[in-house]
């Protein structure tokens, strides 16, 4: 009698792959991923670098930065004593024919009344022909002062207030010409005081500017 053994169907592993092209195993060897690994360390490195060195420059550009604005208003300070100096201290020796200490406006009223009430036209002539061209020249040596842009208005103010002063002593000498001046009448105490406000005015805002510069300067 023919027997007939039925074998067990034996399964194929790859059967049960999905239909398509097959996937292609990584070639990438275990050196290869390190050394890739190594490069991509390397760059963060490098990149991490990099922003030190732009921070670096950037607080070096900060630094050249502050010097360059302390020298400026160091450079402001040294224009502005130059031009007291060089042009207010010598046209009030002049006027006052000698160094006079004076406190307040009161003070100046007082000598400048004292000469012209001595010295009249005379002195009149040597105010407007030896002292004015000493003072002159300020307003345009202050309107050409470079200065920071935050003390800059401040400046002009100087200039402003040396135009009026001049103003002051160009019509006091105007009025000693006529020989009208009496140092008890309204006009001539008016034309005093005037110069005498130009002379305070600008002492005041020289002064704030002063502190001005000092304080930038220190916060610098």
């Amino acid at each position: 009698m023919l027997r007939v053994y039925a074998r067990a169907a034996v399964t194929d592993p790859n059967d049960n792959l999905p239909l398509g092209r097959p996937q292609p195993l990584p070639l990438t060897t275990g050196i290869e991923a390190e050394e890739r690994a190594m490069h991509k360390g390397r760059g963060k490195m490098i990149a991490f670098a990099v922003l030190v060195v732009l921070a670096a420059g950037g607080g070096l550009i900060a630094f050249m930065a502050m010097g360059q604005s302390d020298e400026l208003y160091s450079e402001l300070g040294k224009n502005l004593n130059a031009a007291d100096r060089d042009h207010f201290t010598r046209f009030w020796g002049c006027a006052f024919q000698g160094v006079v200490q004076v406190r307040n406006n009161q003070d100046v009223e007082y000598q400048i009344h004292k000469r012209a009430r001595a010295g009249g036209r005379r002195y009149a002539k040597l105010v407007n022909t030896q002292c004015m061209p000493m003072i002159q020249p300020m307003r345009t040596r202050l309107d050409g002062t470079v200065a920071p842009p935050e003390l800059q208005p401040q400046v002009r103010q100087l200039a402003t207030d040396i135009g009026a002063l001049q103003t002051a002593w160009s019509e006091f000498v105007a009025h000693l010409d006529t020989g009208d001046y009496d140092q008890e009448d309204d006009t001539s105490v008016a034309h005093v005081r005037k110069i005498a406000k130009g002379w305070y005015d600008y002492k005041i805002h020289r002064a704030a500017l002063g502190k001005a510069i000092n304080a930038q300067r220190l916060g610098h």
